[in-house]
């Protein structure tokens, strides 16, 4: 925000409207560097939401989402019924929403379509008609959206399934975000599909890959959602 009004202060010096502005000599104090976000050991995971979860069908859909798709947890909450979507017999998540004040998505990369593996689409539609969602696909018992503090306590019924703790947890910098950084890993590793399909797919800036939403369309883009899915299966599903 500060940022914003410098260049604002900047703007109006360069027009002669102000002598000086306030931020002249400021200087950004730079944020610590962040601990590597931790994961669960993909090995563990591997077979566990073809097991019967009785804690909370809810928790399990976001945890199945997220580790699936790679979605931001601000993107499962605002997940709706009609993003959901066919392309060559191929079902997506259209993710065209990121925030809570209905302006759009954070940025024009977070545009984009997500291949979503059969059982995890089955479960979602069986969720959707058994909790009669017509418009957002996760609402809480007071029929409210999930805020994100929610999603990150969600944690604890995931550890109790792979069978660690919370302070395994806090030790290993593993949070609910983990999830989409074990989906890229279980990606990059496999080398099956290129770095610029995975970045779009995780909605980063892609350096290689131009218009990539209308690829989706063609052999190559068909091929690519093939690999993402048969990983998916192999690696975490089955």
């Amino acid at each position: 925000m500060l940022f914003a009004l410098k260049l604002l202060f900047n703007r109006l010096m360069a027009q002669g409207t102000i002598e000086s502005s306030p931020f002249i000599g400021i200087k950004q104090v730079k944020r610590e560097k962040s601990k590597d976000k931790g994961m669960f050991d993909i090995n563990k995971v591997k077979g566990i939401f073809k097991t019967v979860w009785n804690d909370n069908e809810t928790e399990y859909m976001f945890h199945l989402i997220a580790c699936t798709t790679g979605l931001r947890n601000s993107e499962i909450r605002l997940l709706k019924v009609t993003d959901l979507i066919n392309i060559n017999d191929i079902h997506f998540v259209d993710v065209n929403n990121a925030r809570d004040d209905n302006s759009g998505v954070k940025t024009e990369n977070a545009l984009r379509k997500i291949p979503v593996h059969n059982f995890v689409y089955e479960r979602i539609q069986y969720y959707i008609k058994k909790n009669n969602r017509t418009e957002y696909v996760f609402l809480d018992k007071d029929n409210k959206l999930f805020s994100a503090s929610n999603v990150s306590n969600m944690l604890e019924i995931a550890t109790n399934k792979i069978g660690v703790d919370i302070d395994y947890c806090k030790a290993k910098n593993i949070t609910f975000h983990s999830w989409r950084h074990m989906f890229s890993t279980v990606l990059y590793e496999s080398g099956m599909i290129s770095s610029d399909w995975i970045e779009y797919f995780m909605g980063h800036k892609q350096k290689g890959v131009k218009a990539i939403y209308t690829h989706l369309n063609t052999v190559e883009g068909t091929d690519t959602c093939h690999k993402m899915l048969q990983v998916l299966d192999e690696k975490i599903i089955n």
